[in-house]
């Protein structure tokens, strides 16, 4: 860990400062990206830009070197500062920079106002990395930092790109810059060579023999530098670096397997892996560096993979924000969710991530299943303002073309069908508000299509009620129920009558109208023709039984009333008639006299009455009287 003599500086400023100094100083490599970080007592910075490499990268270390030396961090740190090419697995070329120790004074202002402890700069701020909150999953602690991770993992053999050319190790150089001696600097010697020997003679030797001392020193000095640079004799600090940074990372993992822990091992195996790729072949750490950099390296891809699948899943987390959305982004969202659990899925067993791996595929499944019903939700809520819109077609037609109850029926289980389904698009889907703009156009067809059918349905029952008494008073009729056969024309012919004028049925309607007037008006005459046989039948019964005697007997029908004197009353009147001549009894003679004519005007009153004709007949069946009403 850092001395806690050291405070911290604020790395994100020391970036955006080395860029734009890098940018504006030499523009042929902008854009470009720096980025800090501090282990120890060691600053690291890491340059990368695109290609071409720089022809003189001194340029470079020496601006960053002045910024380090303008935030006073040359006396607080040694430096560590790599140029890579965007893209490739390692650096072109790196420097190194020993701190200057400050004086008393200095040092005296530096532990006034030293902190109490150095804190490392964090992968991502102190938020909770395992938030439950639906598609959020690991997108709180990026968000709020405003930075995604960003691999930095070499590989552990130095790579050298093909257009390059060899690698020199001795771009490795301090600031003090007359202690090396670059390719240009031999190339301005070979070219005073060269023109002194053209001339020849005396001129040239002298010459040669200052070239050959001049190449002396210089590979004496390159010598001596070369046996005096870090990881040669003297201690390898970033071997020591790198597995102190892999150190905590898995210890980071074993104490805290969080998001924010996942985000700072990936960072430090990636630097680790970087720092072992920096150390030179020569190195008598080569070996050792070699030995643990295929365990980093497998940690660092595994690290990888699970930053890779966080970052998969905040992409999908945000890609679902403020719904609704249509179908495409929910299927994209559900695509990165899928393949963030594939990528933790291959994680192995044995690796120190497969714990953390394991509880963010369950958070993950869990997103997933999320994604899948709003995702199903805003399917449903496309196909149904669809199928709506359709409905909504094939009703209008089917009212327009209808000629029957059943065709106003099918419309109006259309225009059902079409408000039903935009009632059914939920608020959280892109549809529901042209839907509901729909639905209110839709309603008041409904509404009336509801009406059409209603009145329909009553011309139609009002038809039918009619047509089946109808058959109903014909059925009394024929068994000479008149009074029933009355009441069932009288109730047919309401109902034909109740038929709406704009209503399919009507014109069917329209002939049984007189036929059931008709109808009626026979029936009512049947019945007032039974109504007077019964009251003949009564008046006779009545005079044909006086006193206990059977005068007469009789038929009645509408046509005829048919009275026939009985012979006990023809032989009871004869001898009353023949004792009053015997007796000559003028009396009896007269009283019989007025009994004959009472019956005679009695019979002849209910024929007037009841205008059936009547015939009154002797016992012998003699027509002796006849009178029509």
């Amino acid at each position: 860990m850092a001395q806690a003599t050291i405070p911290t500086p604020d790395l994100a400023a020391l970036e955006v400062l080395c860029q734009q100094r890098l940018q504006s100083q030499i523009p042929e490599i902008a854009p470009v990206q720096v980025n800090c970080y501090v282990k120890r007592e060691t600053l690291l910075l890491v340059v990368q830009h695109r290609r071409p490499a720089l022809a003189h990268p001194k340029r470079a270390f020496r601006l960053l070197a002045q910024v380090l030396a303008t935030e006073k961090l040359d006396q607080r740190y040694r430096g560590l500062m790599y140029l890579k090419i965007e893209g490739r697995p390692q650096p072109y070329a790196f420097k190194t920079c020993t701190p200057e120790p400050p004086t008393e004074d200095v040092a005296a202002q530096v532990r006034a106002t030293m902190p109490d402890g150095l804190a490392e700069r964090a992968v991502a701020p102190e938020t909770d990395p395992d938030s439950d909150s639906l598609l959020l999953t690991d997108a709180a602690a990026l968000g709020e930092a405003g930075m995604a991770p960003l691999p930095l993992a070499l590989p552990a053999e130095r790579v050298v790109p093909e257009d390059e050319g060899d690698f020199v190790p001795d771009h490795d150089e301090t600031l003090v810059e007359d202690e090396t001696a670059d390719e240009s600097e031999f190339a301005d010697l070979y070219a005073q060579v060269e023109p002194l020997a053209a001339e020849g003679g005396d001129r040239f030797w002298p010459a040669m023999i200052a070239a050959g001392v001049t190449v002396s020193v210089v590979v004496f000095f390159s010598s001596l530098y070369l046996v005096s640079r870090p990881c040669v004799f003297r201690r390898c600090e970033p071997l020591e670096v790198a597995q102190e940074l892999a150190n905590e990372a898995l210890q980071t993992l074993r104490d805290s397997p969080s998001s924010q822990a996942v985000w700072q091992a990936e960072r430090q195996l990636s630097q680790a892996v970087e720092l072992l790729g920096t150390i030179p072949g020569w190195s008598q750490a080569r070996a050792e560096a070699d030995s643990i950099l295929a365990t980093y390296q497998v940690s660092a891809e595994q690290a990888e993979e699970l930053v890779t699948a966080m970052n998969t899943a905040i992409e999908a987390a945000n890609l679902v924000q403020n719904p609704p959305l249509p179908v495409a982004r929910w299927e994209e969202a559900q695509r990165l969710w899928r393949g963030a659990i594939a990528t933790l899925d291959d994680v192995p067993a044995d690796s120190e991530f497969y714990p953390f791996a394991r509880q963010k595929i369950q958070e993950y499944r869990e997103n997933l299943s999320a994604i899948n019903r709003r995702l199903q939700r805003e399917r449903d809520a496309v196909e149904n303002f669809a199928a709506a819109q359709e409905a909504a077609k094939v009703a209008s037609v089917r009212d327009g073309v209808a000629q029957s109850l059943e065709n106003l029926r099918l419309a109006l289980a259309t225009w059902q069908t079409a408000t039903d389904r935009l009632a059914a698009i939920p608020d959280s889907t892109t549809p529901h508000v042209e839907a509901q703009q729909l639905l209110a156009d839709y309603q008041p067809q409904l509404a009336l299509a509801r009406d059409r059918v209603s009145r329909e349905s009553f011309a139609q029952d009002a038809y039918n009620q009619g047509e089946r008494l109808s058959q109903l008073a014909m059925g009394a009729q024929g068994m000479n129920q008149w009074e029933q056969a009355v009441t069932h024309w009288r109730n047919a012919l309401n109902y034909v009558k109740q038929v709406p004028s704009d209503s399919f049925v009507y014109a069917k309607a329209q002939p049984l109208l007189e036929r059931y007037s008709q109808s009626l008006n026979s029936a009512q005459a049947r019945l007032e023709e039974k109504v007077q046989v019964r009251q003949a039948r009564a008046a006779l019964t009545r005079i044909c039984s006086a006193n206990n005697v059977t005068i007469c007997v009789y038929t009645a029908t509408e046509t005829l009333l048919s009275v026939r004197l009985t012979p006990n009353y023809v032989r009871q009147v004869r001898q009353t008639a023949a004792q009053a001549r015997e007796s000559n009894d003028v009396e009896v003679q007269a009283d019989l006299l007025d009994h004959v004519f009472n019956l005679e005007k009695a019979l002849e009153a209910v024929s007037e009455d009841t205008g059936i004709p009547l015939e009154i007949y002797t016992t012998d069946n003699v027509l002796v009287k006849r009178h029509n009403p």
